[in-house]
């Protein structure tokens, strides 16, 4: 996957977010991303909202909550 550009991995991961039967690939491919892209907001967004989604409540408020500290004034971040 290191050949494939951030841009195109992030559409990846909101397309296995979006057919929510594939939520773990789109966990792991979330967690790819952090690795080579750590400070990559939209991935932590992402992650967030579908851990959300999932019920997963203490993964969503810890991803979200370094989103937020890295991004105190998104909108999207405080809108959930």
């Amino acid at each position: 996957m290191p050949d494939l550009l951030l841009h195109d991995l992030s559409q990846r991961l909101q397309a296995l977010f979006a057919a929510e039967q594939t939520v773990a690939a789109g966990f792991a491919l979330g967690r790819h991303i952090l690795r080579h892209y750590p400070h990559h907001l939209a991935t932590y967004v992402q992650l967030g909202h579908a851990a959300l989604r999932a019920g997963l409540y203490a993964d969503a408020e810890d991803i979200l909550r370094r989103a937020l500290s890295a991004d105190p004034e998104s909108a999207e971040l405080w809108a959930g």
